[in-house]
């Protein structure tokens, strides 16, 4: 897939961040997700549990690059295997007046279907690596068994560079975007999918939550359920963060899911043991399980974005990242694909060489006061690009990279972050419309750990913290990101890794 940075990107935008009062409720309707790999089963479960349906509709991953889900348009339906997409809002599929060689797979045919609606709307996305374009339209949206009358979408007419042939039996034709209405590509704003089920009374509340799966499982290995939470997937409780709002043209709004980040952290698991270089010139013992703290000074913008594969930041942080664990000498950057090639050695726990964790901190708004800390272990970040597995690997990629394209400067600038699937897939994920926060919980096939402070899980019900309050000053940070954008891990990567790594590969500066 790839990454697209729509409308509010290309006109330059400002970041207005402010605090939230969320509250979460369990009646949910459940969708498994779908990730691609190797296996793959078509079929879809329908359970009840607890009193609430829970309907499954698997996640296809394609081993970490992209998360699939199957959605039918129209009366009867007409199956499309779209990418899930939280930075997006738009849903798109081809039309049968795309041509085969830019929509090769199944297209969505009108006339079959009894319920389908045209307007005279144009729908145009450009995405980093291309672009689709066609009208809009309103029809049935369905995922496993619930339904979604008149909902509208984009019926793709032209593509490039977005739906590609990969040789595998499952691809992307079309994306699901689940993220806030002022994301749509259009000057009218209207409900996605998402948000539309809420409002017909599908599911109690505009919420829904993620698990992945694994880096290495393949095919309907993952889950998104609409409406609520499903605590099989996850360890612990789930804590949440305050979405941060824009402001859009002197409109303050949700637009991302966006959170405030508050600094990073990568320590070392060490059992508590204090080595001499642990001590300060002046005898000081200094605390031995950090190996980098990048505080950050003022709150910045972090997108959630499940449709990205990798995680994106400023060259210097994700350098500082990369050298607090590798060092100069394991660790070399690939300027064909902007990414670092690693030695895959690093993910492996050798003595005397103690495990390292990241640690992604967010606050409840632009006072930077931490109220979620996310640490997950570098060994997750670590991506096999030779083989299959970690284990056998000699070439790997590092899941942290920086901004490319023409709008990386921009996007440095701002210090803006976009976290993608390799941190994501380590959490179970709630997406939380109608209180505006994200949640997050260790998922439970991972290592990872999730902090928060109390009145931001779920183990109570929601309320005003003693002593919170409302901010009524708001930090401004303007970017002009015109035609920002960076590219999506597609299928493709590793081979331009593997074949770019003859000619273009450097050593990183040291610290």
């Amino acid at each position: 897939m790839r990454v697209r940075w729509v409308s509010l990107l290309t006109a330059g935008l400002i970041f207005l961040f402010v605090p939230l009062d969320t509250h979460a409720e369990s009646s949910p309707i459940r969708l498994p997700l779908r990730k691609r790999g190797k296996t793959i089963d078509h079929t879809q479960k329908l359970s009840r549990r607890q009193n609430h349906i829970a309907l499954t509709s698997q996640l296809y991953n394609d081993r970490g690059s992209e998360y699939l889900v199957t959605v039918g348009i129209g009366t009867p339906p007409q199956n499309f295997t779209v990418a899930l997409d939280t930075g997006s809002a738009d849903l798109w599929v081809p039309s049968a007046a795309c041509p085969t060689d830019e929509c090769p797979f199944a297209r969505f045919e009108p006339n079959q279907s009894s319920t389908y609606q045209s307007t005279n709307r144009p729908f145009d996305i450009a995405y980093g690596t291309g672009s689709a374009n066609g009208t809009y339209v309103l029809d049935v949206v369905q995922v496993g068994d619930v339904r979604v009358a008149e909902q509208q979408f984009g019926l793709v007419s032209t593509t490039e560079n977005i739906i590609l042939r990969n040789g595998k039996d499952t691809a992307a034709n079309g994306i699901l975007g689940i993220g806030y209405p002022e994301l749509t590509s259009t000057t009218s704003i209207y409900d996605p999918f998402v948000f539309n089920m809420a409002k017909q009374g599908l599911i109690p509340e505009a919420i829904f939550s993620i698990h992945m799966g694994s880096l290495y499982d393949s095919g309907w290995s993952g889950e998104i359920m609409f409406g609520g939470i499903n605590k099989d997937r996850l360890k612990g409780h789930v804590k949440y963060a305050p979405v941060a709002r824009l402001d859009i043209q002197d409109k303050v709004t949700y637009a991302y899911w966006m959170l405030y980040g508050s600094g990073i952290r990568v320590v070392k698991d060490n059992g508590g043991i204090v080595s001499s270089n642990d001590f300060e010139q002046d005898g000081t013992v200094s605390d031995p399980s950090e190996l980098l703290h990048v505080p950050f000074p003022e709150a910045r913008g972090v997108i959630i974005d499940t449709g990205t594969t990798l995680t994106y930041m400023e060259s210097t942080l994700a350098e500082q990242i990369l050298l607090s664990v590798a060092g100069p000498s394991h660790a070399l950057f690939d300027a064909v694909s902007g990414t670092f090639v690693v030695d895959c050695a690093l993910a492996h726990k050798h003595p005397p060489r103690p495990s390292s964790f990241l640690e992604l901190s967010f606050a409840r708004n632009t006072s930077n006061a931490s109220v979620l800390q996310l640490r997950l272990p570098i060994r997750d970040l670590i991506i096999p690009l030779d083989t299959d597995n970690l284990e056998t690997a000699s070439l790997c990629m590092f899941g942290i990279a920086p901004w490319k394209g023409e709008g990386a400067m921009a996007l440095s600038n701002a210090g803006m972050i976009l976290i993608g699937d390799t941190i994501l897939r380590s959490t179970y994920l709630v997406f939380d419309m109608a209180k505006n926060r994200i949640g997050f919980a260790p998922a439970i096939n991972s290592s990872a750990s999730v902090t928060g402070i109390i009145g931001y899980d779920d183990s109570r019900p929601s309320q005003k913290n003693d002593g919170e309050q409302e901010t009524s000053q708001h930090t401004r940070t303007t970017a002009s990101m015109s035609s920002a954008a960076s590219n999506r891990h597609q299928g493709g990567l590793c081979f331009v890794m593997l074949v770019s790594i003859l000619y273009s590969l450097r050593p990183l500066k040291g610290l």
